[in-house]
C-alpha cells in the first residue's frame, strides 16, 4: 500500500525536477508539475517519516533520493560567503497592477516608496506611454506612477516604445522608477514579439551606474496566462476529469509563445559585456524551463537574491493573499554580491515585492569615467 501511494509522487517529483531541461515547445505539460514541486517535496517527506516509522527501508531510501535532490535545487551553500564593503544599493522588483481607485493606488505607491526608499524599482503591470508632441505624459501614465516626482523619483522610460497591440500600442508596462542621485546611461525597449500580439512579454535594458561602475538591468514580464488559466474557465471541473484536457489545452500555447520570448530576451543577455541584473514578474517558478534559461543566459549563472539572502528560500510572492508561488525574481550577475531580500506584505497589488540590497564586490574594468 506504500509502495501505491509514493509511486505516483516520485513520478510526479521526477517530473518535476527535470521540468527546467525541458523546452515547453517540445513538452509542456512538465513546466505545470513544476510549479507544485514544492509541494510535491512535502509529500515526499511525509511520506518518508511514515516509511521510516514502519521501517520500510527501500521505499525511504526510494524518497530519499529525490529529496536529496529538491534540497540540492535550493542551494542552500548560497547563503555563505563575506559582505563586501562599498555602498548598498536598494533594489526592488514590483508587480503592481491598478487594481484599486486611483487615488488609492497612487498614494499607497508613494506611502510604499517613501517608506522603503529603494534606488531602483523595476516595475511590471504600470503602463506609461511615450513621449509625443502636444501630449502631457503625466495623463498617460498608470495611477500608482504619478506623483512619484513629488517624493523623489522619476519614471525612466526609452524615447521609443514599441508597445504591444490595442491600448497597449506605444506604451511600455515595464517602465523604471529612479530615485534622485541614480544615474541611467542608456535605454532600450526590446522588441520581443509581433506588435499586435496583446499578451506579449516584455523587457526594458537600462545601463546603470552605481558608484562609478556599470551594469545592465533588465526589467522583464513575461506573458502570465491571462484569461487562459484553466481554473478560471467556466468549462472546468475539478471533479470531472473528462473536462481537464480542453481546459488544460489552452495552457500548450502560452507555453509556446513564452518559450518563444525569453528566447529573444536570453539573445539580447548574451550580447552584453557588462555585469546583467535580471528583474521581475517571470511568471515562473524557480523549477520552470523560462526561469533556468534566463538565470543562465549568456553562459553566466546569476545568483537568485532570494536564495541567497533571503530570511527563507519558501518566499512566495503571489498571489498576494494566498501565497502559493515564488514568480517575481531579481537574479544578480556575480559582479555583484546580495546582502539581504525580502518579500514584503502590502495591501494594493496581488504580488508582493522583491526587496534586495546589492554591493559590488571587487574592481574591475567596467568602471565609469
Amino acid at each position: 500500500m506504500l509502495w501505491v501511494l509514493t509511486v505516483p509522487v516520485l513520478v510526479a517529483a521526477a517530473v518535476g525536477l527535470g521540468a527546467s531541461f525541458v523546452d515547453p515547445r517540445t513538452l509542456w505539460w512538465p513546466q505545470v508539475v513544476a510549479v507544485v514541486l514544492p509541494y510535491i517535496g512535502f509529500g515526499m517527506a511525509g511520506a518518508l517519516v511514515i516509511a521510516l516509522a514502519i521501517r520500510q527501508r527501500r521505499v525511504a531510501l526510494a524518497l530519499t533520493i529525490p529529496l536529496l535532490l529538491l534540497l540540492v535545487r535550493t542551494e542552500p551553500w548560497a547563503r555563505l560567503g563575506a559582505d563586501p564593503a562599498g555602498e548598498t544599493l536598494h533594489l526592488t522588483t514590483f508587480n503592481v497592477p491598478n487594481i484599486l481607485e486611483h487615488g488609492a493606488m497612487r498614494d499607497s505607491m508613494q506611502r510604499f516608496l517613501s517608506r522603503e526608499r529603494p534606488h531602483l524599482v523595476p516595475v511590471q503591470d504600470a503602463y506609461v506611454r511615450g513621449p509625443r508632441p502636444n501630449r502631457n505624459r503625466d495623463q498617460w501614465q498608470s495611477p500608482q506612477l504619478r506623483g512619484v516626482d513629488e517624493i523623489g523619483y522619476t519614471v525612466e522610460t526609452p524615447l521609443v516604445l514599441p508597445g504591444v497591440g490595442g491600448w497597449r500600442r506605444d506604451a511600455t508596462g515595464v517602465p523604471l522608477l529612479v530615485l534622485e542621485g541614480m544615474r541611467v546611461e542608456e535605454q532600450e525597449a526590446l522588441v520581443i514579439a509581433d506588435p499586435d500580439d496583446t499578451k506579449a512579454s516584455q523587457a526594458i535594458r537600462s545601463v546603470i551606474v552605481w558608484e562609478g561602475r556599470r551594469f545592465v538591468l533588465y526589467n522583464v514580464h513575461l506573458r502570465s496566462f491571462g484569461d487562459a488559466k484553466p481554473w478560471l474557465s467556466p468549462d472546468f471541473e475539478l471533479r470531472s476529469p473528462r473536462t481537464w484536457p480542453r481546459s488544460l489545452a489552452g495552457l500548450d500555447a502560452i507555453y509556446t509563445a513564452r518559450a518563444a520570448d525569453v528566447e529573444r530576451i536570453e539573445a539580447a543577455i548574451a550580447r552584453e559585456t557588462l555585469p546583467v541584473v535580471v528583474a521581475g514578474d517571470l511568471n515562473s517558478t524557480p523549477d520552470n524551463w523560462s526561469y533556468r534559461r534566463l538565470r543562465n543566459a549568456g553562459g553566466v549563472k546569476r545568483q537568485d537574491a532570494y536564495r541567497e539572502a533571503g530570511a527563507s528560500v519558501w518566499g512566495r510572492t503571489y498571489h498576494a493573499r494566498t501565497l502559493i508561488v515564488r514568480i517575481d525574481h531579481v537574479l544578480v550577475d556575480p559582479a555583484l554580491a546580495v546582502l539581504f531580500a525580502e518579500v514584503r506584505n502590502v495591501g494594493f497589488s496581488d504580488h508582493r515585492p522583491v526587496l534586495t540590497g546589492l554591493r559590488w564586490r571587487e574592481e574591475d574594468a567596467n568602471s565609469a569615467p
